[in-house]
């Protein structure tokens, strides 16, 4: 496992609140499956780099994190140690005399989805574009809309119909902020509802991606999932069930 891309990608994971991740190998790279603890947020997402040739475990990603960042990784290096069963159960970071160690879980046993319905890829053809300036306005629309109602109800809702997105921020209780915009070459779509504050901390992070050209890039799939592009992962929101 090369530590420099090790914490790239576990980098990017902690910063949507990802908490659990199975590394899966797989012929031509690693599948990442993993999920915050409120199953809101969610990857599933195949990267070109092999980090084993078995799957890794990790409950806790910033636990891992943590261990690496205490090294200077263009000096460190990681190594794995098989368990008793034959999995990966140890990580060691080394940097001369300083070493830590990580110990991992049962992929079987970790909170990551198995599978992910529908097709989850992000394309010239399905992405809606919201820009740097938006993000900011979005932003303080959900703000201003949290001054009322339950926060363990308030939702984001996007629809695109006819070149046009319909963004609604419902406060959880009574009132709803409502706002059109252009977002020429959109697939139409049905309207669908995310819990606000995952939506919009995977939103913020898909913006500061540096391939993103300060926008936002997301998709709605037929399931009413949200997937965000950022630097190095797609990842997902989980819709609202009715």
């Amino acid at each position: 496992m090369d530590i420099m891309e090790a914490k790239t990608i576990l980098t990017e994971l902690s910063s949507v609140g990802i908490d659990e991740v199975v590394f899966d190998h797989m012929d031509k790279g690693t599948r990442v499956r993993g999920s915050n603890q409120e199953k809101t947020v969610v990857v599933y997402f195949e990267i070109p780099i092999i980090f084993c040739d078995k799957s890794i475990g990790i409950q806790s990603v910033n636990g891992l994190l943590s261990r690496i960042n205490l090294f200077d990784e263009t000096k460190a290096s990681i190594s794995l140690v098989e368990d008793n069963n034959g999995d990966i159960g140890t990580i060691n970071v080394k940097q001369g005399r300083k070493k830590a160690s990580y110990r991992c879980n049962d992929p079987r046993k970790v909170n990551a989805p198995s599978r992910v319905p529908g097709d989850l890829a992000l394309t010239n053809e399905n992405v809606i574009s919201f820009d740097k300036e938006y993000v900011t306005y979005l932003s303080t629309a959900i703000s201003a809309m949290s001054y009322t109602g339950t926060k363990a109800e308030r939702t984001i809702s996007v629809q695109i119909e006819d070149d046009n997105a319909t963004v609604a921020v419902f406060d959880g209780l009574d009132d709803t902020f409502t706002d059109v915009i252009e977002t020429v070459g959109a697939i139409n779509t049905d309207r669908a509802v995310w819990e606000v504050i995952p939506f919009s901390r995977v939103m913020k992070q898909s913006v500061s991606a540096p391939s993103n050209a300060d926008s936002a890039k997301f998709c709605i799939t037929e399931h009413g999932i949200a997937v965000f592009g950022l630097e190095n992962l797609d990842i997902v929101v989980v819709p609202m069930v009715s």
